[in-house]
């Protein structure tokens, strides 16, 4: 939200920041992630289940994932790392939002 506020030039209370109305465009962005979010393999692989899933994971763990495409063991997760600006997308820029 923040980044989406600094790119519009526009002001963004952090205090507030679910208390006043957003516009549309930064609900699309957050609908689109949240589908390609949804839509990433490693939630369907059932072999993840026992071992990167089975735990609790610390905040530093899932970062890990996400920048790298990695556990910090060292098992796969995800083929790539998560990239905000494709997450963001919609079709009409070229990336496409998984069902």
């Amino acid at each position: 939200m923040r980044n989406f506020y600094a790119y519009t030039a526009q002001h963004f209370d952090d205090e507030r920041m679910l208390q006043v109305p957003h516009p549309e465009a930064l609900w699309d962005r957050i609908t689109n992630f949240l589908r390609n979010l949804r839509g990433l393999p490693c939630w369907v692989d059932k072999n993840l289940s026992g071992t990167v899933f089975g735990a609790k994971q610390s905040r530093d763990f899932w970062v890990a994932i996400f920048k790298t495409g990695k556990a910090p063991t060292g098992k796969q997760v995800l083929a790539e790392p998560v990239e905000i600006n494709k997450m963001i997308g919609s079709p009409d820029e070229g990336h496409p939002v998984r069902p």
